[in-house]
C-alpha cells in the first residue's frame, strides 16, 4: 500500500513536470535531459560498486554533458557528425587517466566507464534530435515535439500494459534468465498498452496534421518500434542489474526504484525512432 502511494505521488509530480519541460523544448528540455543523464550515469557506475569496480565518475559526468550539449547546439543537423573524432579523444583520455589512479580493475574500469557513455548520453541525445525537428504544421504542433510526446507516453503505457498484463495473466516466463518476472502476457500487454497511444495519435488526428512528412505506415511502424524498442530496453537493463545482483538501480524515485528503472526503456525506443526517421523519413 506504501509502495503504491509513493508511485502515485511520483507519477503525478512527475509527470506534468515532464509533459511541461517537453511542451517547452529548447533549454527547459536541454535541462530536463541532463539532469535524468546524470542520475542514469550515477545510477549506471553504482552497479558494479559490490564487485570493487571503479568507473571514472567525473570524467564520465564531463563527457557526458559534451556530449548532450554537442547535440543539443547542432539540433539544425540530424546526425552525429563530430562524434567519431570526438570519441577518439575521450577514449584516449579516459585510459591516460587511468594510469594515474592507482585502482583495482584498470580494464574494468575503463569498460564501465566507456560504456555508461554509449548507454546513456548518446542514446539520449537522440531525443534533442527527435524534439528538434522544424517541421512545423498550420495547426501549431510540431512534429518534434508531438513525437516526443509520443515516445514518452507510449513508453509509459507500455510499461503499464506490461506490468498489469504481467500481474494479472502472466504465466509463460519470457526470459527468466535475465528478468525472472517478466512473461510474455506481460510482453503481449505492452504491445496493446502502445496500442492505446496509438488510437490516441488517430482521435487527435496528427496523422492528418503532419501527412506530408509521415504517413499511415510510418505512423505504425513508429508505434511498433516503440512497443519493441521499449522492452528491450527494459530487459537490458534488468539483464545489467542481475548480472550483480540487484533489484533496482536505485532507491531515489519511490516506488519506482531509479532513473535508470524509470528511463531505461526509453533509452533504447528514441534512438530507434530516430533511425527510422534518418533513413527512412526526410523532416
Amino acid at each position: 500500500m506504501k509502495l503504491t502511494k509513493s508511485r502515485s505521488i511520483v507519477n503525478f509530480l512527475g509527470i506534468p513536470l515532464i509533459v511541461f519541460l517537453v511542451f517547452m523544448g529548447e533549454y527547459f528540455f536541454l535541462f530536463f535531459i541532463s539532469v535524468v543523464n546524470f542520475f542514469c550515469l550515477r545510477e549506471f557506475y553504482l552497479l558494479p560498486r559490490s564487485e570493487k569496480i571503479y568507473p571514472q565518475f567525473i570524467i564520465g559526468y564531463i563527457i557526458s554533458f559534451l556530449i548532450l550539449f554537442l547535440n543539443f547546439f547542432q539540433y539544425d543537423k540530424i546526425i552525429f557528425f563530430t562524434f567519431f573524432d570526438f570519441f577518439i579523444i575521450c577514449i584516449l583520455l579516459i585510459i591516460i587517466f587511468e594510469l594515474f589512479r592507482g585502482k583495482k580493475n584498470p580494464f574494468l574500469n575503463i569498460s564501465i566507464t566507456l560504456t555508461g557513455l554509449l548507454y546513456v548520453p548518446t542514446f539520449l541525445s537522440s531525443l534533442f534530435l527527435i524534439r528538434n525537428f522544424e517541421s512545423q504544421s498550420q495547426n501549431f504542433y510540431n512534429l518534434g515535439m508531438v513525437i516526443t510526446f509520443v515516445i514518452f507516453l507510449s513508453t509509459w503505457f507500455c510499461d503499464t500494459g506490461a506490468l498489469f498484463f504481467g500481474k494479472f495473466l502472466g504465466k509463460n516466463k519470457l526470459l527468466y534468465r535475465v528478468s525472472p518476472n517478466k512473461t510474455i502476457e506481460g510482453s503481449i500487454g505492452g504491445f496493446f498498452g502502445t496500442f492505446l497511444i496509438y488510437i490516441l495519435f488517430y482521435f487527435f488526428s496528427f496523422d492528418e496534421i503532419f501527412n506530408e512528412y509521415i504517413n499511415h505506415f510510418d505512423i505504425l511502424f513508429i508505434f511498433i518500434i516503440i512497443a519493441i524498442g521499449a522492452q528491450i530496453g527494459d530487459l537490458a537493463e534488468s539483464l545489467f542489474k542481475r548480472n550483480f545482483g540487484l533489484k533496482d538501480s536505485s532507491s531515489l524515485l519511490a516506488g519506482h526504484g531509479g532513473f535508470l528503472d524509470r528511463f531505461d526503456s526509453i533509452l533504447f525506443s528514441a534512438p530507434l525512432v530516430y533511425i527510422y526517421f534518418r533513413f527512412f523519413i526526410i523532416v
